[in-house]
């Protein structure tokens, strides 16, 4: 019975340090995760995948570079940049997957940051563990560490 409780505060233990692991320690190099939402960055990036933004300068930005940036208020987007533009001080950019570029150009200041690595589908567990359903899980494993 000792080694069953051992072997699951083992597995509980090493979940939640995974998760801190995975979530919280990029944080200290300024590198901020994401959950890919949708389509429009496939094949390089798929739905449920976490990329992770490290905060960089738009001036140090290219063509071809990955970026997360503010479309709106409470709208978060990850796609990649077609064009820079010094003078507006925008960009236009396009999702991989997208048969055109997005709309409108993205100001120098909605920039987040460049996409610096990606863990795929991450999203999954990260969605879930950020549920209601997750946070009973981890605050019940906590109960019973």
């Amino acid at each position: 019975m000792r080694k069953i409780i051992r072997f699951i505060t083992d597995v509980i233990l090493g979940m939640m340090a995974l998760y801190l692991v995975v979530l919280y320690v990029p944080r200290g190099f300024q590198t901020v995760p994401y959950e890919v939402l949708s389509g429009s960055m496939k094949p390089v990036f798929h739905v449920r995948s976490m990329v992770y933004v490290r905060k960089t300068e738009p001036s140090e930005l290219q063509t071809g570079d990955v970026i997360t940036f503010y479309l709106t208020e409470d709208t978060i987007v990850t796609h990649r940049i077609l064009e820079k533009n010094a003078e507006t001080q925008s960009f236009q950019t396009k999702g991989d997957a997208n048969e055109n570029a997005d709309g409108g150009a993205v100001p120098y200041s909605a920039v987040i940051g460049k996409v610096v690595f990606q863990i795929p589908f991450l999203g999954y567990i990260y969605g879930y563990l950020s549920g209601g359903v997750g946070l009973m899980i981890v605050g019940g494993g906590l109960i019973f560490l």
